[in-house]
């Protein structure tokens, strides 16, 4: 629910979308193995790891019918079902938006979880409205409510990202119509470094 939201013309999910797409392909071009699922309340099945022009096919297929929906986001489902389905130690593409501080546990623990034996790389969209207002200099009583909230906001993105780094996870952020650059930049630079 999280990357429903609007940037422009589409939405964080659409952006999300086109940067898997990217990154399938991509692999795809480097003989990598890929899959590709969506998650809410539950994982959905989605596509198993493969290679190939078919694979990748059935992944584009898959992924031209991922629509976001207002529910919870259980990170833990997803931990639980990636290490049912990965035995072997395997880069986890994860690309979400960040929780709200009071329900940041969940995406900490899934990390925890994944890092036991795969390599977590999460992909943030920015959110340059909530930066933007928690620079904010008011100049009254309502703008000051409103820059004070923003730089909450703001401040706990900043320490869940530190703990999920400190944890294990590389942690990308970016604007939402740079997340596929990056994505690409995050995966070559994991294969450059060797880290898998």
């Amino acid at each position: 629910h999280r990357m429903a939201p609007r940037i422009g013309a589409v939405t964080k999910l659409d952006h999300a979308v086109n940067a898997t797409a990217l990154l399938a392909y991509l692999a795809k071009r480097m003989e990598d193995r890929i899959g590709v699922l969506s998650f809410g309340a539950e994982v959905e099945f989605g596509i198993r790891q493969g290679h190939g022009t078919r694979h990748l096919r059935q992944i584009t297929d898959f992924l031209s019918d991922v629509r976001a929906e207002f529910m919870h986001t259980d990170y833990r489902a997803l931990a639980v079902h990636v290490g049912r389905r990965l035995r072997h130690r395997a880069l986890v593409v994860i690309l979400t938006d960040l929780p709200e501080a009071e329900e940041c546990e969940g995406l900490v623990r899934a990390v925890q979880a994944l890092t036991r034996t795969h390599l977590p790389l999460l992909l943030v969209p920015t959110d340059p409205a909530l930066e933007a207002g928690a620079r904010f200099q008011p100049a009254d009583f309502p703008e000051l409510c409103r820059t004070l909230v923003a730089r909450d906001i703001w401040s706990a993105r900043r320490h869940l990202v530190k703990d999920l780094r400190r944890r294990g996870a590389i942690v990308v952020e970016s604007t939402p119509e740079r997340i596929g650059l990056e994505a690409v930049n995050a995966y070559l630079e994991v294969k450059r470094r060797q880290l898998l």
